[in-house]
């Protein structure tokens, strides 16, 4: 299985996002860095491949707001072509993101209760 680590902290520019997506996952020369050609790749894979999709964590004042919700949307890229190409699959840094979290109240919850995590005084 091929892994790949995506940090977004990285690229600055929307053309940095696409330069440091394809050499990080090996697209070929022709990938046309932009959000179609993106999906386009992404459906194409053929082997199994994991890939960690990471948000850049920073403070408010040093966040490009523009290339944030650039991000947003490579982001549902990601997701979209992961519902449609079983070889892939992305794990979000943030959990929430992760197609198995529940997103309704009832469902089963994954995480620890209180009582399953030990409080020292």
């Amino acid at each position: 299985m091929k892994k790949v680590l995506l940090d977004f902290s990285i690229p600055e520019t929307k053309k940095g996002v696409h330069e440091y997506i394809a050499e990080e996952m090996g697209f070929p020369e022709y990938y046309g860095k932009n959000l179609d050609a993106l999906y386009d790749e992404l459906t194409s894979i053929t082997e199994p491949t994991a890939i960690g999709f990471f948000m850049p964590v920073s403070e408010l004042d040093d966040i490009d707001f523009d290339l944030m919700l650039y991000l947003d949307k490579v982001k549902e890229v990601f997701k979209d072509a992961e519902l449609v190409n079983p070889e892939i699959a992305v794990i979000f840094g943030d959990i929430t993101d992760n197609m198995e979290f529940p997103e309704e109240d009832g469902e089963e919850d994954y995480f620890l209760d209180d009582q399953d995590i030990p409080y020292h005084e």
